[in-house]
């Protein structure tokens, strides 16, 4: 009897072992679907904050281009003031050679005219770095459209790295 008794021990082992690694299995199932959740909602994060990068690039790119127009504008206007300037100095001038009479009011007309001389040297030079901030601007919208390419392709990543996720989470007993 003691064979009989050791073999229904042994049976009944095996049962509450069958039991133990059913339980087992269902937990390992719950917390796969739960990662597998987990990893989805991350990923859905990870893209919306991809596309919200990649709209704020957008808008920076739009208003770098207003600038860049806004400061083209401005050159512009930098120019004609420079051309007023010159015209106003032979005007000055002019009247510098009107005004010899009056040695007080001579001197004054020549200080203002070495002034408006000094002004044209100083917008021309605010001219040349009109053009350089130009430059720099074209540079800069350069960038952001590399900036916005390579969010590009990092939605692209992301959407492949989900579609790799998903395919090994099929395979995950």
């Amino acid at each position: 009897m003691n064979e009989v008794e050791d073999i229904e021990k042994v049976v009944q082992r095996l049962a509450q072992i069958k039991e133990e690694l059913l339980e087992v299995k269902v937990e390992s199932n719950y917390i796969r679907q739960k990662t597998n959740n987990m990893i989805r909602v991350v990923f859905f994060v990870i893209g919306v904050f991809a596309l919200i990068n990649l709209y704020f690039v957008t808008g920076v790119a739009q208003e770098a281009k207003v600038v860049v127009s806004n400061m083209v504008e401005m050159y512009t206007n930098f120019g004609e003031m420079s051309e007023r300037m010159s015209q106003i100095r032979q005007h000055v001038e002019s009247m510098g050679a009107n005004v010899k009479t009056m040695p007080i009011m001579a001197e004054q007309m020549k200080g203002m005219s070495e002034y408006m001389a000094t002004m044209r040297t100083d917008v021309s030079g605010m001219r040349d770095k009109m053009v350089d901030m130009e430059t720099s601007v074209n540079s800069m919208n350069q960038d952001i459209g590399e900036m916005s390419k390579r969010f590009h392709n990092l939605n692209y990543s992301m959407e492949q790295m989900v579609r790799d996720v998903n395919e090994m989470s099929k395979i995950v007993p």
